[in-house]
């Protein structure tokens, strides 16, 4: 009887000591997901204030070139819009490519002879 005590004894102890471990890796999983929000509202942030000094730059440039402000408001405008339209079709003609390779790829059968 004295044996089966000990042994249940062991046994809760090692459950309680996985329980802490698996709340150990909870909280250290919790950190690395804070961690990685943070580093992603940092990028968005440096994105954001990069596209306004992009922006006010070219703004600038154009309004200095025309002796005009709002030239160089519209300009900046276009040409902003430009950029974004350009960005999204190489993103776009890049994603097509890859899918359409994926695709492609799962149609040709494998164990031809």
């Amino acid at each position: 009887m004295r044996h089966l005590r000990s042994g249940a004894a062991s046994l809760v102890q090692i459950v309680a000591l996985r329980w802490r471990r698996a709340q150990l890796r909870m909280v250290e999983a919790g950190f690395a997901v804070a961690l990685g929000f943070v580093a992603l509202v940092a990028a968005v942030a440096l994105a954001v204030a990069a596209a306004l000094r992009l922006v006010a730059g070219i703004e600038h440039g154009i309004t200095r070139a025309t002796g005009e402000a709002w030239i160089g408001k519209i300009g900046a405008g276009v040409l902003t819009l430009a950029l974004l339209v350009a960005t999204v079709r190489l993103a776009h003609g890049r994603a097509r490519r890859g899918v359409l390779a994926r695709v492609a790829d799962a149609r040709v059968p494998r164990n031809r002879k």
